[in-house]
């Protein structure tokens, strides 16, 4: 049975995530993700919704912290007493920034073009949607809805097309 599995884990304000897990903390952010181990913390402390934790330094230097904000006090206060309790005793002249590991979640080209055609897309289909209201509005009877409905069917087609042609096109050139 692991000591971590009773700590709650902390949200905070922006999808900010702190959570324990084996050997150290894990702060989870939208961009990416902090693995601190315990041999790097100093202390945890808590000051009304904001948790900090502050990292072991040299003497005389600064120590680094990572904070997470608008989290409950309850929990807070909790989460920062367990952490304590397991944190090892203090080693003198241990840098812990040098030993937190960061991860950051870029997308990839291909993620941003995919999500760059479909906006693109969605918007020729706005545009096609426009065009078949207008012919419909301006013509006269049956053939205007005619119209409409085959501007749409055409247009929807058109716009699938280009889109299937550049998901398979451009990976290709890239």
């Amino acid at each position: 049975m692991s000591i971590t599995s009773s700590m709650p884990v902390l949200r905070g304000r922006g999808a900010t995530v702190l959570s324990a897990v084996p050997g150290g903390l894990v702060l989870e952010r939208p961009g990416g993700q902090v693995m601190i181990p315990f041999r790097a913390i100093a202390r945890v402390h808590v000051e009304a919704r904001e948790v900090t934790v502050e990292l072991s330094a040299p003497a005389g230097a600064a120590p680094s912290v990572h904070r997470i904000e608008e989290v409950s006090a309850a929990a807070a206060a909790a989460f920062a007493d367990a952490v304590n309790v397991l944190l090892p005793a203090p080693v003198e002249d241990v840098d812990g920034s040098a030993l937190v590991e960061v991860r950051t979640f870029t997308r990839t080209w291909l993620q941003r073009f995919r999500r760059t055609l479909g906006r693109v897309l969605l918007g020729c289909l706005a545009g096609v949607l426009a065009l078949s209201v207008t012919n419909a509005v301006a013509g006269d009877g049956r053939t205007a809805v005619t119209g409409a409905l085959f501007v749409v069917a055409l247009g929807a087609l058109a716009v699938v097309g280009i889109g299937l042609g550049a998901v398979c096109v451009v990976p290709w050139f890239h």
